[in-house]
């Protein structure tokens, strides 16, 4: 528990079972990991259109 700084989260590595299937192992950070995790498959569904 507690409280934790900012830039303490952003340079926090991977627990063991972070990594895998569904995981972009080439995040070196937890926070990275993370990120990826939720955003790589919004953006696959991404559709951009030029108007």
């Amino acid at each position: 528990g507690g409280t934790r700084p900012f830039g303490d989260v952003l340079a926090a590595s991977p627990d063991h079972d972070e990594g895998g299937d569904g995981w972009s192992t080439d995040e070196a950070t937890r926070f990275g990991r993370y990120a990826r995790r939720l955003w790589d498959p919004l953006l696959a569904c991404e559709k951009v259109v030029d108007q």
